[in-house]
């Protein structure tokens, strides 16, 4: 008997940022322990993230979507779905919709999506919106089937297995003495670019900054020949284990996403900043529950801005608990939502 076979439909480009891959790869690797197979299938333009992949055991087919015909799209991807004996295709795509996926769940045992905000239709069995919300809101109420099943909150999907397993006990008392940050895939806005900028500071002399760029970024470069001159920063587009290093740093700087929920499950005090009218309802919602400390959109930055908002958590050791504990909150019931996510996925 083969073994069960997942499909993943997901891009990772400069468009489209590496966040829906890395969420989709937990996915993978969660039900690879449950003797899973899978598939990703997409535009996947990053050599590490290919590799990453390979060394999981999973494999790739380049999918360059005709995402202006949904029917040929949709025909070449069930030829793939079939060939490979799939069990289920879970979709993290933001163009795709419920024509597409009305033209695939039919010849799929299970069909589910990954989908930030609710504003647009899906014909699905499962929707997975990884966003946060208030309590009793229904926001997919009329956009799915009824038969199907959702799971709301950045705790309905699993978290890759490092930050499963890593045990954040902060000296919350501690100095500020390393400082952390990574703003997704493509960093829009150039935010890496601020950071080198703030490190420089005179009064952050003492502080080392560790700078994470991301594979595709594109000003990659630019960002490495400005830190070869700054003593305090140490820049990598790469970790392989970004549990622990969120874990080692005493603030952060990130953007929304599926990073801010690894940060939140260790309870790392972040300064966050919104790329995106998506990402605003978080952003409201976790500063309401001072869960993090946000500096407002990209286009509004400003070192003063980010100095202000480090030098409030340095001087207030605090405050800096006080997110600690709140962010953790927001992922307690991680992996029991998690898991029961995930069973629906992999059922028989």
């Amino acid at each position: 008997m083969t073994e069960p076979k997942l499909l993943f439909r997901v891009d990772a480009n400069i468009d489209t940022g590496t966040g829906h891959f890395f969420r989709c790869l937990a996915i993978a690797l969660a039900a690879k322990k449950r003797g899973f197979k899978s598939l990703f299938v997409g535009d996947i333009q990053s050599l590490y993230l290919n590799e990453m992949l390979e060394k999981n055991g999973f494999r790739y087919l380049s999918f360059l979507a005709d995402k202006s015909n949904i029917e040929i799209d949709a025909k070449h991807f069930l030829q793939i779905a079939h060939e490979e004996k799939i069990r289920a295709v879970i979709v993290d795509d933001k163009i795709l919709d419920f024509e597409w996926e009305g033209l695939i769940r039919q010849h799929v045992q299970v069909l589910a999506v990954i989908d930030d905000r609710p504003n647009r239709k899906h014909e699905v069995d499962i929707l997975i919106s990884p966003n946060i919300y208030k309590a009793g809101e229904k926001p997919f109420e009329g956009f799915v089937p009824i038969e199907c099943e959702i799971f709301l909150g950045p705790s309905s999907l699993p978290l890759r297995p490092e930050f499963r397993i890593t045990s954040a006990k902060r000296a919350l008392g501690k100095p500020v003495t390393r400082v952390g940050s990574f703003f997704g895939g493509t960093d829009p806005g150039n935010q890496s670019g601020l950071i080198l900028q703030l490190a420089k500071l005179p009064q952050y002399s003492n502080i080392k900054f560790e700078v994470i760029t991301g594979p595709l970024n594109p000003m990659n470069v630019e960002l490495f020949q400005s830190a070869e001159n700054i003593h305090n920063v140490k820049i990598r587009t790469t970790v392989t284990d970004m549990a622990k290093f969120w874990d080692g740093v005493d603030v952060a700087f990130g953007s929304y996403g599926i990073s801010t929920w690894e940060r939140c499950a260790l309870g790392v005090p972040t300064i966050t900043s919104i790329q995106n009218s998506e990402q605003e309802s978080a952003a409201d919602l976790l500063s309401f529950e001072e869960a993090v400390i946000d500096v407002g959109n990209i286009e509004v930055l400003s070192i003063e801005k980010l100095a202000g908002a480090l030098d409030f958590l340095i001087i207030h050791p605090l405050e800096r608990a006080k997110i600690c504990i709140n962010s953790k909150k927001i992922m307690a019931d991680s992996f029991l939502r998690s898991d029961a996510c995930l069973e629906s996925i992999l059922r028989q």
